[in-house]
């Protein structure tokens, strides 16, 4: 391993040991098994390190200023995040000086199949019929929280966690946290896994603080994080091996939108870096699996594979323009990726590609600023509903107001309408009501007023 020197930590390489100026890093297909815990490979030699030329990126703003964030007059599409990996293959992190201890392995015990209802259920079934059913008696709990660790002060370690192993709920991070936790956690040898997945239905019944499933980057532009459905999500799962099995696959470390973690880092880097894979988990104690990325259609992890291919030829070239310039003495760039070539728009589009005919066509009598319209991108979807809501209200400030999603605002409209209508029949049903006393052809003579007093009121709104 090479020496570590001016706070750079030694960056292992998949598989084959790669020139990352001459050529892309491999690209490993999806079909084949997949290792739950980070590859572990050798380091470049020190001869191949010698015959290449060191690359100065320009450095990031520090998430410690207020600009990091953004403001609403901002553009949120006009930057490009900065390379992690310098030429010899290393990725800049701040120094570590906390240890991290993990809680021990829970012993496995036999869990008896829970009965509901007088019925023995082997597996949970989907949030729509789960009402009475408690998943925690389905899973092992951890046998105390992870100890908290990470960041240079002992008494306030960087990432804190709850019982559940979770990152506590009021906990945000800049870039370089995010970067020094996934580092981190690769050169200790911890398990991590960042999956790609759907936003599941249903998930407030199994994780009820919001925040806990809100995106931890502190830049994130949507309001209090929230991760709407109709965008990509990613999810921090550092017991992989277990997760569905042993202990809930609801509670993980926390999650970031898809487009967030791609406005921090080049999403090729970190699928190269580090473990990040498409969600295609099947869960033994799971009716369905509802944060798969394949959920509804298996075709997506083609396209994941077709992008990452598509990206490393790219990345290959971009290599070669910044060695050409490096050498001429040049300014380096950023690598920039076009939106369509960006993994949230690939996957959004090909999911819209697939889907049936009746969804799109609800969409368009809805109306709205649907998943059809944002195609994932956060940015742009975050600037229309504030346009929408200052045109509508005004002069508010946009942190004041919340970004609820379309679906819910549907539902409780067609809630609204549908106690009207209850209201009104109620309402009709007094007018028109006939004593118990009366004949039937005062029955009759009363359904007669009824239907006419119903024609005068037709023929009074034409």
């Amino acid at each position: 391993m090479a020496s570590v020197s001016n706070c750079e930590v030694p960056f292992a390489f998949d598989e084959i040991s790669v020139d990352l100026l001459c050529s892309p890093p491999p690209v490993v297909p999806m079909a084949g098994p997949q290792p739950l815990l980070p590859r572990s490979v050798p380091a470049i030699a020190a001869a191949d390190v010698s015959r290449t030329t060191e690359l100065v990126h320009p450095k990031p703003r520090s998430s410690n200023h207020i600009s990091f964030i953004q403001h609403r007059g901002e553009s949120l599409t006009d930057r490009t995040p900065s390379s992690i990996l310098d030429y010899q293959g290393f990725v800049h992190v701040p120094a570590s000086s906390a240890s991290y201890i993990t809680p021990a392995h829970t012993p496995s015990r036999d869990l008896t199949m829970p009965v509901v209802g007088g019925k023995v259920l082997k597996r949970i079934p989907r949030p729509a019929k789960a009402k009475d059913v408690d998943a925690s008696e389905w899973y092992e709990a951890l046998p105390e929280a992870p100890a908290a660790w990470g960041g240079c002060d002992p008494k306030n370690p960087m990432f804190q966690y709850n019982k559940e192993g979770e990152l506590l709920p009021s906990l945000r991070f800049s870039r370089e946290d995010i970067l020094y936790y996934l580092k981190e956690r690769k050169d200790r040898g911890l398990p991590l896994t960042l999956w790609i997945q759907n936003v599941p239905h249903g998930c407030k019944t199994r994780v009820g603080d919001d925040r806990l499933r809100s995106c931890r980057w502190a830049g994130c532009p949507a309001y209090k994080g929230t991760i709407l459905k109709g965008f990509w999500r990613v999810c921090f799962d550092e017991r992989p091996a277990t997760s569905g099995k042993q202990h809930d696959p609801y509670h993980n470390a926390g999650y970031m939108h898809l487009w967030c973690l791609d406005r921090c880092f080049d999403l090729f880097e970190i699928a190269h870096a580090f473990d990040l894979r498409p969600d295609t988990r099947y869960f033994e104690k799971e009716e369905r699996n509802p944060m798969a990325m394949t959920r509804d259609h298996d075709e997506l992890v083609m396209d994941f594979e077709k992008w990452r291919t598509s990206q490393g030829a790219a990345y290959g070239e971009w290599q070669k323009l910044c060695k050409i310039n490096q050498t001429l003495g040049l300014p380096v760039e950023n690598r920039l990726v076009e939106k369509e070539a960006k993994l949230w728009n690939v996957l959004t589009t090909r999911h819209l590609a697939l889907e049936l005919p009746v969804r799109s066509d609800m969409r368009k009598k809805r109306g709205g600023i649907s998943i059809d319209k944002h195609k994932g991108d956060l940015g742009w979807y975050v600037e229309k509903v504030n346009e929408k809501k200052f045109a509508k209200k005004g002069c508010v400030k946009v942190e004041e107001m919340d970004d609820e999603d379309e679906v819910l605002l549907e539902n409780r409209a067609s809630r609204l309408r549908a106690s009207g209508h209850m209201k009104r029949k109620s309402e009709d049903r007094e007018r028109d009501k006939v004593d118990d006393g009366d004949s039937d052809a005062q029955r009759q003579t009363a359904c007669g007023q009824k239907r006419l007093r119903r024609s005068c009121r037709l023929g009074t709104k034409r």
